[in-house]
C-alpha cells in the first residue's frame, strides 16, 4: 500500500486539555507519512504553554489515552501567522531535523478568526509548504483510533471520483459509554434546511459498518484531497462557525467528486466542548440561512422559509414565555442576519 503525504490540520482556541489528548493519540497512529499543522486561534488561557510543556513532557493529558514518556520530548515549532505566509527556512530546517512522528507545527493567530478562516489558515500554509495529497481537518476536542487515517485515505485512494472522506464519529463520553454513534456522515435535506447526522445516538451495532456515499461528513474529522482543495478552494469564511464542512461537501459533490462514509475509520468526539450555548445558537441558526439561499434552488429555498419561519418564531415564543429571553433575542437576531445579512460574496 502506498501512504500520500497527509496534512493534519488541527484548530484550537483554548481547552488545552482537549488538544493535548488529541495529540497523544495522534503520536500512536500507524500512518507513517503525515505532518500536524496545529493552528491556535489566540487562546486566551495559555494554551500555547500548556501544549510547550506537554512536548518536554512536564505534564500529561488528563486522557484515556495512555501517556508514553518514551515518545517525548516532542518537536514543536513555532510559527507567527506571517511566518506561516512568507516562510522561515530556519524553522523548516529545525523541524526537517527532527524525528518524524514525534513532532508538528503550531501557528499563533493573532486573533480568534472562527472554525472556516482558522483552517484556512492551516491549510493555505500546508498548500504552501508541506505539498500534500490529502488534506485531513479534525478538531482539537477528538481522539482517534490508530488506524482511522490509514483507513480513510485507502479507500479515497481506491477511486479518482472520491474526493472526501469520513469516519464512524463516536460521543466521546456518552453516559460511560463509548459505543455511541454521534455520526455515520450526513444527509440533507433542501426542503427543510435540515442536515442529520446519520445514526446520532444509536448504540453501534453494526448498523453502519457499510461503506456508503453521503451528502456530507461531519468537519470534527474530514479527509479532503489535495485536488479537490485545488478546484474547490477553501472553506467559506463567512461562516465563521457551522455550516461550512456542509457547505464544503456541496462544492464538491457539484464538481463531480463523491462523499464517503469509511466505518473502519473511527474517532471519539467530545461534543460541543469547543463552543458556548449562546454562539452555537446564533451561529447555527443564522448559518442555515446563509447555507440555503446559497446552494439551495429558489424553488427550494421558498419551501424552506415557509417550513422553517413559523417553527422558528414558534421557539422564540416558546423562549419567551418561559423566561429565556435571551436565546429568544439570540434566534431572533440569527434570523433577521441569516435572512438579511447573507454576505456579497
Amino acid at each position: 500500500m502506498l501512504f500520500p503525504k497527509t496534512a493534519i490540520v488541527i484548530l484550537c482556541y483554548g481547552r488545552w486539555q482537549d488538544t493535548i489528548e488529541c495529540l497523544e493519540s495522534l503520536m500512536k497512529i500507524d500512518y507513517p507519512d503525515y505532518e500536524i499543522i496545529l493552528v491556535d486561534n489566540s487562546s486566551p488561557d495559555g494554551s500555547v504553554q500548556k501544549i510547550r510543556d506537554y512536548c518536554r513532557g512536564i505534564i500529561e493529558p488528563p486522557s484515556r489515552v495512555a501517556f508514553e514518556s518514551m515518545n517525548k520530548p516532542i518537536s514543536m515549532i513555532e510559527y507567527t501567522l506571517g511566518e506561516s505566509v512568507v516562510g522561515n527556512p530556519e524553522k523548516d530546517a529545525e523541524f526537517n531535523a527532527s524525528a518524524i512522528g514525534r513532532r508538528f507545527k503550531i501557528i499563533l493567530n493573532l486573533e480568534n478568526s472562527g472554525f472556516a478562516e482558522g483552517n484556512n489558515i492551516g491549510i493555505r500554509y500546508a498548500l504552501r509548504y508541506s505539498s500534500p495529497n490529502y488534506l485531513l481537518l479534525l478538531n482539537n476536542d477528538v481522539i482517534v483510533d490508530k488506524e482511522f487515517l490509514s483507513y480513510l485515505v485507502a479507500f479515497a485512494e481506491e477511486n479518482e471520483t472520491i474526493g472526501i472522506t469520513g469516519p464512524k464519529i463516536f460521543y466521546y463520553d456518552r453516559n460511560g459509554r463509548r459505543d455511541v454513534i454521534h455520526s455515520a456522515g450526513g444527509k440533507i435535506d433542501f426542503n427543510k434546511g435540515l442536515a442529520p447526522m446519520i445514526g446520532i445516538s444509536e448504540a453501534d451495532t453494526g448498523q453502519f459498518d457499510s461503506i456508503r456515499e453521503v451528502d456530507y461528513v461531519e468537519g470534527a474529522c474530514l479527509l479532503v484531497k489535495k485536488k479537490v482543495v485545488d478546484e474547490v478552494g477553501l472553506l467559506d469564511s463567512h461562516y465563521h462557525l457551522y455550516w461550512e464542512e456542509t457547505d464544503y461537501c456541496i462544492r464538491a459533490k457539484r464538481r463531480g467528486y463523491r462523499i464517503v462514509f469509511v466505518p473502519s475509520s473511527k474517532i471519539w468526539h467530545k461534543i460541543g466542548a469547543t463552543t458556548n450555548s449562546s454562539m452555537r445558537l446564533y451561529y447555527m441558526t443564522r448559518n442555515r440561512f446563509w447555507f440555503m439561499k446559497k446552494n439551495a434552488s429558489k424553488q427550494q429555498y421558498r419551501r424552506f422559509i415557509l417550513y422553517a419561519l413559523p417553527r422558528i418564531f414558534g421557539s422564540i415564543t416558546k423562549k419567551l414565555l418561559t423566561g429565556r429571553v435571551g436565546e429568544a433575542m439570540t434566534t431572533f437576531k440569527a434570523t433577521i442576519d441569516g435572512i438579511m445579512r447573507f454576505p456579497s460574496e
